[in-house]
């Protein structure tokens, strides 16, 4: 079952007195659980992209579907409420509020919703306890390391349980170790509660993590491969779509 339909979208943007088409004809589709890694050079519309597909943006043709809705034709009021309850979120620089603590800012889309006591409790213990950060809940963002604070950033992501996550460079800010325990950690969260993940990332090893790859190149869907996700066969299958495009792995940075 999909739970993103993408069909035919286009944008291009107005620059200088000039138009400039950033994205043309993509369509692409995101089925129950899959795990997706959008990769392609600096100018390729990954950003733009995830913007349409997340509903920050709009296309100027085509029509995108998350949970057979079409987000493409709400309005600012309908898509902020839809995408509080129905996806996640995920950013490089985690958008954490400093003035809550780890719990708190698990908590902030209920609390939003205006969700009961009872349910905020029983739904923060699950997510404290498959992420493994119980003994982080009190402790203010200062108190945490970068990888925590995207854990912590995975948690507020998935507290409403969505059918599908957006991450825009999630491991950008990380090393390589905290790269690897939240990815394994975005794993974890898609086999026990079932939500598809979809990523923008230039790092290969990010993406090896994932089923999928999809493979912008001058705003059009170049390649798609999948394969096991297997740390090292994930990056070779990776580098194996490249050649086959003529270029190299040094292209997606």
């Amino acid at each position: 079952m999909s739970v993103l339909n993408v069909n035919h979208i286009s944008k291009s943007y107005r620059t200088g007195g000039e138009t400039v088409s950033v994205l043309q004809d993509i369509s692409m589709s995101v089925e129950q659980e899959e795990m997706v890694a959008v990769m392609g050079p600096s100018g390729s519309g990954k950003t733009t992209l995830l913007h349409i597909l997340s509903g920050m943006d709009t296309p100027d043709e085509g029509n995108v579907y998350v949970n057979d809705n079409e987000i493409s034709t709400f309005n600012s009021e309908e898509m902020a409420i839809f995408r509080r309850r129905n996806m996640g979120m995920i950013f490089q620089d985690f958008k954490l509020l400093e003035s809550l603590n780890v719990q708190e800012n698990i908590l902030l889309p209920l609390v939003i919703d205006e969700v009961d006591y009872e349910t905020q409790k029983q739904k923060i213990q699950y997510i404290l306890d498959v992420l493994e950060i119980e003994n982080l809940k009190d402790k203010r963002l200062n108190e945490i390391s970068g990888g925590q604070k995207q854990k912590v950033a995975i948690g507020r992501a998935l507290i409403q349980k969505p059918k599908i996550v957006f991450a825009d460079e999630p491991t950008g800010s990380l090393d390589r170790r905290s790269t690897k325990i939240v990815m394994e950690c975005m794993r974890k969260m898609n086999r026990e509660l079932g939500a598809a993940f979809l990523i923008v990332t230039h790092d290969v090893y990010t993406a090896s993590f994932f089923f999928l790859f999809v493979l912008l190149r001058d705003g059009k869907l170049a390649s798609e491969v999948s394969c096991t996700p297997k740390e090292i066969g994930g990056i070779n299958a990776i580098i194996n779509m490249l050649r086959e495009l003529g270029g190299d792995e040094d292209e997606l940075f």
